[in-house]
């Protein structure tokens, strides 16, 4: 099943004082569940195990890479892809390859 971590840099937060942690991961959770993804106890986001889910992470990450918020203060996000490998891919990496970040 395709899920994907994320975590935030939450002493960057508190010191740059713009948003809480508590708004970021309320709007970061709120991307995931527009897209039909479930948030688990454990604060990954998984796919339901439909055809739709490498999709709807697709879009999320799309999504999230265009708000300000999400780049500046996100320090982790790894994407596992069971399909291809048991080896998550570090999707910011990816976001450096768009050119969507330094």
């Amino acid at each position: 099943m395709m899920k994907c971590e994320i975590l935030f840099d939450r002493d960057k937060i508190i010191r740059e004082g713009e948003y809480t942690q508590e708004d970021i991961e309320a709007a970061t959770d709120e991307v995931f569940s527009e897209l039909d993804l479930i948030k688990g106890k454990d604060g990954f986001y998984y796919g339901k195990g439909t055809e739709k889910d490498f999709v709807n992470f697709m879009s999320s990450i799309i999504s999230l890479s265009r708000q300000d918020w999400f780049l500046k203060y996100v320090k982790k996000y790894l994407w596992y892809n069971p399909s291809d490998t048991d080896t998550p891919e570090d999707a910011l990496k990816t976001f450096r390859k768009m050119g969507v970040m330094a």
